[in-house]
């Protein structure tokens, strides 16, 4: 019994999925076919959707690295001890 199921899951199981593969290969390539027209257009358009969204927000020449120096000294005064 064991050496049929080794035997099946070699040799049957290849089989079954290129019979499978072959059967249904017209119906493979027309739906491939049609999934490649909506797809590449629709990824193509959220490339350019996103560079041009990348462009607009790196338009403002701020660069989020560079901090800017603050000159004055700030004191933090505590409202408690205002109080007392």
């Amino acid at each position: 019994m064991n050496r049929f199921l080794i035997f099946f899951l070699r040799y049957i199981t290849w089989f079954l999925v290129f019979f499978i593969v072959i059967r249904f290969s017209r119906f493979i390539i027309v739906y491939g076919i049609r999934f490649w027209f909506i797809s590449i257009p629709f990824l193509v358009i959220l490339y350019i959707y996103f560079r041009r969204r990348k462009r607009k927000f790196s338009s403002s020449k701020l660069d989020p690295k560079k901090e800017v120096p603050i000159e004055a000294e700030f004191t933090v005064i505590d409202e408690d001890e205002e109080e007392k």
